[in-house]
C-alpha cells in the first residue's frame, strides 16, 4: 500500500515538472546528547521522545519502574540526586544503572519494585539521563506538564474510585440502622406498640 502511495506522489512531482528536495523521512528514534557527561557515556545516544513508544515494547536493559510520587518529582523538578528519591530502593536501583540514556516507566498502583509490568499502549514512560550523582529528565518542559496533568487526573480517578465502594457502605449501613422505611429500630418499636394497644381495645 505505502509503495503504491509512493509511486502516485512521484508520478504527480515528475507531471508537474517539480523537483522535490526531502530533508527528513521517517521516524526520529535517537538523538546525540551534546551535554559534557554524554562525551564519557559508553553511548553518546538517547532515545528520542518520539521514538520511545515505538522502540518501548523492545527494552529489557537501562529501564525502571517508578512510583507515581517519583515520576510527578522527576517531571516537576526535572533532576533529583540519587538519594533525593522518595523509595530509597528505587534511587538505588537508580544509581546502579550504566551511565547514560535509561527509561523511567510509571508504575501502576499496587506493584512493587521487583513487579513485572506488562507495557502496552496506555503505558507511561519517559527518556532520562543516567549521570554521576543524579537521574536527569530528558523531555520538553511542555510534555512534562502535559505528563502532570495527565497524572493528577488519572490520581483523583484512582481517589473517586477507592472512595465510591466506601461511600456505598456507609449508605447500607445507615440504611440498615434506620429500616427500610427510613425509621430507627426504637421508632418501629413504638409504633408497633400503639398497633398492639389499638388492636387490644377494639
Amino acid at each position: 500500500m505505502f509503495r503504491s502511495q509512493l509511486r502516485i506522489f512521484w508520478t504527480l512531482i515528475f507531471e508537474c515538472g517539480q523537483q522535490l528536495k526531502i530533508t527528513s523521512v521517517g521516524l526520529k528514534m535517537f538523538e546525540r546528547q551534546t551535554s559534557r557527561e554524554g562525551s564519557s557515556a559508553p553511548c553518546s545516544f538517547r532515545i528520542s521522545s518520539e521514538g520511545l513508544p515505538v522502540i518501548l515494547p523492545y527494552i529489557t536493559k537501562q529501564i525502571l519502574y517508578a512510583s507515581a510520587a517519583d515520576f510527578k518529582h522527576l517531571l516537576q523538578y526535572k533532576s533529583i540526586k540519587f538519594a533525593d528519591f522518595v523509595e530509597a530502593d528505587f534511587g538505588q536501583k537508580a544509581a546502579n544503572l550504566m551511565l547514560g540514556c535509561c527509561v523511567i516507566v510509571l508504575r501502576d498502583a499496587g506493584k512493587s519494585l521487583s513487579d513485572h509490568i506488562q507495557v502496552d499502549t496506555s503505558t507511561i514512560a519517559i527518556g532520562c539521563w543516567k549521570g554521576r550523582s543524579s537521574l536527569s529528565v530528558m523531555v520538553t518542559a511542555i510534555d512534562c506538564q502535559e505528563l502532570l496533568e495527565r497524572l493528577s487526573v488519572g490520581m483523583e480517578t484512582e481517589k473517586n474510585a477507592t472512595l465510591a465502594p466506601e461511600n456505598h457502605s456507609e449508605l447500607d449501613e445507615k440504611q440498615d440502622m434506620s429500616g427500610e422505611n427510613g425509621t430507627s429500630p426504637e421508632e418501629q418499636d413504638v409504633e408497633a406498640k400503639k398497633i398492639q394497644d389499638i388492636n387490644a381495645t377494639e
